[in-house]
């Protein structure tokens, strides 16, 4: 009779954690940011431009969009775009 009790707390133990959601990690709209600035053609340009900026310009649902870019004789000057996977921190240039 012990050895059933054992048992059931086991499956229950067992069932009820694979049934609870996992905790999941975001890459936050700020760590999207500082991981785009980190990135060494990224520094280069921001070495070089010091008036840039890096934003974050959309929720893309997975992802952060992330522009970096200049404002220059009254118009956006794009350096890049990169996308952040808010799940893994990846990031890709877009164009």
């Amino acid at each position: 009779m012990q050895y059933f009790k054992v048992l059931l707390v086991f499956l229950f133990a067992l069932t009820t954690s694979s049934v609870l959601p996992a905790k999941e990690t975001s890459i936050t709209k700020n760590q999207a940011v500082q991981s785009v600035k980190s990135l060494p053609e990224v520094k280069k340009y921001l070495s070089k431009v010091p008036n840039a900026l890096v934003e974050v310009d959309n929720d893309l649902g997975d992802e952060w969009l992330v522009h970096v870019y200049e404002i220059k004789d009254n118009h956006t000057a794009t350096m890049n775009w990169f996308t952040v996977d808010k799940k893994t921190g990846k990031i890709k240039k877009t164009l």
